[in-house]
């Protein structure tokens, strides 16, 4: 059945139930016995779906197999249907048949995302065009590339295909122009060409080739300033309108910045054979080479120590790009040699003004791009590229320097093929495609590179980032591509042309439209709906980040793998092996602005060393197992609407401490009830050798497992929401009986352990160095020394609404803050933290929404060197009593429940605190602590002030 939330979703939506359905998205590729989910609205009453197998005939439309079946999944919004396992591989039509009328889908057509060539985005005649997208390679045919305009037709067979990648030399007579290309498998029929894109091709740029040779100083000392001499060359090529300067063999001296005009080409006579060494100076320039646009640099090594910048182009006019950065060596190490402590650190400081990681090893932007062949060592970025469009990296060596890192800003179509991408710093860490200071990045293909050694910061090697949104909230009406907001948007001052209008909830979910104008309260999209939004529809504007392709990329010893961090559209990760890092994942979340992550798939990805070690998304894994996750992350906002929607992980093997995960929050056992994560397929994957096969968290809905296998696994799934119901019951088991839930007096110990005197079971385990006392207010006690606390066996079992819970202690200091008892390990929420502060009872817990409610700390005073009791009494819906040495010593009242949390419980530590507290780092009590008892019930004043009286008087 489904839950209570799908039940709230089919009221709304029952609005539109009478209408004819419409399908948003499906999921493809797939292949015999592979599930498709297929998204959109209108569904409802659907029980058959009928799917037939195109012919592979490209000239008819005819189906060669037909069969009806019943979904494995569905509801209004939501159909998903298996692949018959009889079928081959090959192009399949589903139609999905419901009482208000019928929806057709074709899956494993062709799709083309975008398109690039040697001209950057338009390609030339004779010159090679690249098509990314998905479907590419259904069964074992060649694909067939069909071009149309301007007079002529072209069928051209690929040189290079690949499932994502499709590259083709086109014929040398094809004339300048604008053309429409279509894209077929060579496994279907006619109509499965795939959707038209535009392609225009152009004239071919060719840098001028008039030779100006700057005099050989191969026999001479390299003390030699040649600064002068080689600028003079430039400039005399610019001047003429474009060149190449030519460094013949030799070591060039350089004292100043060089400065390359248009059209012009520096190149040497070898990365080995020339080289360009920049003297060190006390106040450097800000780079090595500055161009503007239409430059190329080819064939040389360049040597510096002190300076900023490497190689800088202009980054923001209309007429940015046009580079070449060809067979370039470069080594800028601003800590080479005898250099002092303290002018490490002052070099150290001076980076960190250009960005957190420093200066830039390549500072380009724009649209013609090409880096290839390039071995970059810098002291801070390896590489920034701003609004790259058309741009090929590829076959290059980056190394990141201090705090080191690469960073792709607001990129519109980037080839990173076959790159080395190392921490060549103990304090390196990764990279990221981003929207830092534009509203969108997209058309990014990620292919064959090696990412390695990130230590520093979050240690990232691939992640999506940019906080900010302008909107999350209702709509109030749409007219046409005209949408009304509710409620006023915070445009700031950032340009929102390009980015996503999203709507997360109500009428239309699923769909989204980048924005094409805005004013006010009112929003152009880009094109019309399928579902028009109304005054029920939850909308978010936000970065968008999408079309991401990551295939086949290798990730050693970083924090993360690949992480999809906030916005994600229609991102695949195809074939990447990781070893030694947190994994993979996509989450949605609130990054200053709802971020929704749709349509994402993992498809035959691997992780070969799964042991996590500070690792994780922003190093939230002291140690651990990786994961592929496909999570949310609670976003703390009303009104609720799924952020994660619509991904698939299939045919994935984890091996070696790695499990998989679905809908997992930051930390499991949250009171997060809400699906935040709706629907997932997770099929044919294996996970070897882990603790745990699979995590389902409970704030997921429409989740389909299928065909996992799970070989050593501890257990093989761990379901949230059935785990809660089982200790909910078990809870309910031990509460039945009379008397306290648990009772630790601590009079004896064996093996660490101090029983629990009640039979229940929750005896205390002592982690360090516990060392049992003769003194306490009824016999024994524990001493903790700040080092060591006890965990409470089969704790995660205690959830209650309404409790009493009591703890004897003494200490010789009672300053700071101080956790006794707490159902907590990290920053989390909890249904209680009793202990003291500054001297005095103080009690916290979140509620069920996560807000710290319960906080309150009491006026009564406890000495130093004293035995003392302190009891909290929770009663649901009315609040906390605090008891001190049997009297009452403070109450809130809160009308909420306490937070319902898996947690264990711990004696003597807390998440935060210590004398002075601090933050981030947990608090383990100094002192004595005498008995702890915990009743499922809540005890009267009178019963609490018999408690004290009676063990004091023992």
């Amino acid at each position: 059945m489904r839950s209570f939330w799908m039940i709230v979703s089919l009221l709304c939506m029952g609005l539109y139930a009478g209408a004819k359905p419409v399908v948003f998205w499906a999921s493809d590729p797939v292949g015999p016995g592979d599930t498709v989910i297929v998204f959109g609205t209108g569904f409802i009453g659907c029980e058959k779906v009928q799917v037939s197998l195109d012919s592979n005939n490209l000239a008819s439309n005819t189906s060669t197999r037909f069969t009806s079946l019943k979904p494995v999944q569905e509801d209004e919004r939501c159909v998903k249907f298996q692949i018959p396992r009889s079928f081959p591989a090959g192009v399949y039509e589903a139609t999905l048949c419901t009482p208000n009328g019928d929806a057709s889908v074709i899956v494993n057509r062709p799709q083309i995302l975008w398109t690039q060539g040697d001209q950057g985005t338009y390609a030339s005649p004779g010159g090679e065009l690249r098509i990314m997208g998905k479907c590419f390679m259904t069964g074992n045919e060649k694909p067939l590339i069909r071009i149309i305009g301007n007079g002529g037709s072209y069928t051209i067979h690929p040189s290079v295909f690949e499932p994502f990648s499709i590259s083709a030399n086109l014929p040398s007579s094809i004339r300048p122009g604008k053309y429409v290309l279509k894209v077929h498998s060579g496994v279907g029929n006619l109509k499965d060409w795939s959707a038209p894109a535009g392609i225009a091709i152009v004239k071919p740029y060719v840098f001028p080739s008039k030779k100006y040779v700057v005099p050989s100083v191969a026999g001479f000392v390299s003390a030699l300033d040649t600064t002068m001499e080689i600028q003079r060359n430039l400039d005399k090529a610019g001047n003429a309108g474009g060149g190449v300067v030519y460094l013949p063999r030799g070591r060039y001296a350089i004292t100043g910045r060089l400065v390359i005009p248009r059209n012009v080409t520096l190149q040497g006579a070898g990365e080995v054979l020339t080289a360009l060494c920049w003297a060190d100076t006390e106040n450097p320039p800000e780079e090595l080479i500055r161009g503007y646009d239409h430059f190329q640099i080819k064939d040389l090594t360049l040597y510096s120590m002190s300076w900023k910048h490497g190689i800088v182009s202009d980054l923001r006019k209309p007429t940015c790009g046009h580079i070449n950065i060809i067979n370039v060596r470069l080594r800028m190490d601003p800590y080479r040699g005898h250099i002092t402590q303290e002018e490490v650190a002052k070099r150290f400081k001076e980076a960190m003004t250009y960005s957190t990681g420093g200066a830039d090893s390549l500072r380009l932007g724009g649209e013609d791009i090409e880096i290839s062949g390039c071995d970059i060592y810098g002291g801070g970025r390896s590489l920034y590229l701003q609004q790259a469009s058309g741009a090929w990296v590829h076959d290059n060596t980056f190394y990141n320097g201090r705090w080191g890192w690469y960073c792709l800003t607001g990129s519109d179509g980037l080839l990173m093929e076959r790159n080395n991408i190392i921490g060549a710093s103990l304090m390196s860490t990764g990279g990221s495609p981003n929207c830092y200071d534009t509203s969108y990045s997209q058309d990014i293909y990620f292919s064959k590179n090696l990412f390695k050694n990130m230590f520093g910061w979050d240690r990232e090697a691939i992640t999506t980032d940019a906080g900010g949104g302008a909107y999350y909230g209702y709509v109030d009406s749409s007219n046409g591509r005209v949408v009304h907001l509710k409620n006023d948007p915070n445009w700031n001052d950032r340009n929102w042309v390009g980015t996503g209008l999203f709507i997360l909830g109500g009428k239309g979910e699923g769909q989204y439209r980048r924005i094409s104008s805005y004013d006010g309260s009112n929003v152009t999209v880009d094109s019309p709906w399928l579902v028009p939004p109304d005054n029920t529809s939850i909308i978010t504007i936000t970065m968008l980040h999408r079309n991401y392709l990551f295939v086949e990329n290798r990730f050693e010893d970083a924090g993360i793998a690949i992480q999809m961090y906030g916005t994600s559209i229609g991102n695949i990760a195809y074939r990447n092996i990781s070893a030694r890092t947190g994994g993979f994942h996509n989450f949605g979340m609130n990054y200053d602005g709802i971020q929704p992550s749709w349509y994402n798939q993992w498809l035959d990805n691997k992780i070969i060393e799964g042991n996590t070690y500070a690792g994780g998304h922003d190093q939230s894994v002291t140690m651990g197992e990786a994961h592929l996750g496909i999570m949310a992350l609670p976003p703390g906002v009303t009104p609720d609407a799924p952020l994660t929607l619509c991904c698939v992980m299939r045919g994935n093997v984890l091996y070696n401490n790695a499990h998989l995960t679905i809908g997992g929050t930051d930390t499991s056992g949250q009171s997060v009830t809400f699906p935040y994560t709706q629907e997932v397929v997770a099929e044919k994957n294996t996970v070897k050798n882990a603790e745990e096969g699979l995590f389902l968290s409970k704030s997921t809905l429409g989740v389909y497992l299928h065909d996992n296998h799970f070989i050593d696994c501890s257990q093989n799934i761990t379901s949230e929401g059935a785990e809660a119901y089982l200790l909910r019951k078990a809870y309910e088991r031990f509460a039945a009986k009379p008397g306290p839930l648990l009772h630790i007096t601590f009079d004896n110990m064996t093996d660490n352990v101090f029983p629990d005197e009640t039979g229940n079971g929750f005896n205390a385990v002592c982690m360090g160095d516990c060392k049992l006392s003769d003194q306490g207010p009824a016999g024994h006690s524990v001493k903790l020394d700040g080092e060591s606390y006890l965990i409470v066996s089969r704790s995660p079992i205690l959830m209650p609404k309404s409790f009493t819970i009591s703890v004897w202690f003494k200490s010789s200091d009672l300053q700071g803050r101080w956790g006794l008892l707490s159902k907590r390990y990290g920053s989390m929420e909890t249904p209680f933290v009793l202990g003291v502060t500054d001297g005095h009872p103080t009690f916290e817990a979140t509620d069920g929404d996560g807000n710290w409610a319960f906080n309150f700390q009491c006026d009564t005073t406890l000495k130093p060197n004293v035995w003392h009791q302190i009891v909290a009494v929770v009663k649901d819906g009315e609040g906390v009593v605090l008891y001190a040495d049997g009297a009452e010593a403070g109450r809130k009242d809160v009308k909420e429940s306490v937070s319902n949390t898996t947690e264990s419980l711990y004696i003597g530590r807390e998440a935060w605190g210590g004398n002075p507290p601090k933050g981030d780092t947990p608090a383990l009590y100094i002192g004595w602590v005498g008995d702890v008892e915990m009743w499922h019930d809540v005890l009267d004043p009178n019963d609490i002030s018999r408690l004290w009286h009676e063990t004091k008087i023992k």
